[in-house]
């Protein structure tokens, strides 16, 4: 992670953005809560900008105290980092030798071990050779490549109809479509006539 990952982005919506992504909050809802003008799809283009990439990357690292995980490995990269945090529920991670119910502290719950715990989980499913199995096995790896930013989120698909033609609106067309609904004035209904 470069040193200018680590650090702000000097644009205050680009770093709003980039700690709701961070947060695992969908890059268009980020774009929105950032400050900009949803819709559009902007949010998607905007996530692949390297420096928000990077910056998002570095958030995520902070957070998870792993470090960034090495693309190849899975693990962390030797440039990891940071304090790790403990379990959300302040327990045991499941783990043998882990602490568990003997009193002794949980070990620091890290993007690594949650990584490692999927990776076993899928490679102990797959081995059963069942349909449940590999079921099982395709869930825990879609889990972990999905906690390690492995996967795109699927742009949303913008679905208003257009019209498509060989040749332009009329003046009168385009009235017809875009003007505003007329109003009749106070006291006449639609007919102009006076209301009783």
């Amino acid at each position: 992670m470069s040193p200018a990952a680590d650090a702000p982005l000097a644009n205050a919506r680009h770093e709003a953005f980039a700690q709701a992504l961070a947060r695992g909050v969908t890059p268009n809802a980020a774009y929105a809560a950032a400050g900009y003008t949803p819709g559009n799809r902007n949010g998607a283009r905007l996530k692949t900008q390297p420096a928000i990439a990077a910056r998002v990357a570095a958030l995520q690292a902070e957070a998870s105290g792993a470090g960034p995980l090495h693309p190849l490995r899975g693990s962390p990269s030797p440039r990891g980092g940071g304090e790790p945090f403990s379990s959300p529920t302040g327990g045991s991670t499941g783990e043998a030798g882990d602490g568990g119910s003997s009193g002794e502290p949980a070990p620091a719950l890290t993007l690594a071990r949650v990584t490692e715990a999927l990776l076993r989980l899928a490679a102990k499913n797959e081995a059963l050779e069942s349909a449940a199995g590999y079921s099982a096995a395709r869930a825990a790896l879609m889990d972990a490549a999905r906690l390690n930013g492995l996967l795109v989120e699927r742009a949303e698909a913008d679905l208003s109809l257009r019209l498509i033609s060989d040749r332009p609106l009329t003046a009168e067309e385009w009235s017809a479509l875009h003007a505003p609904p007329a109003v009749a004035p106070a006291g006449l209904d639609d007919d102009g006539e006076r209301d009783p």
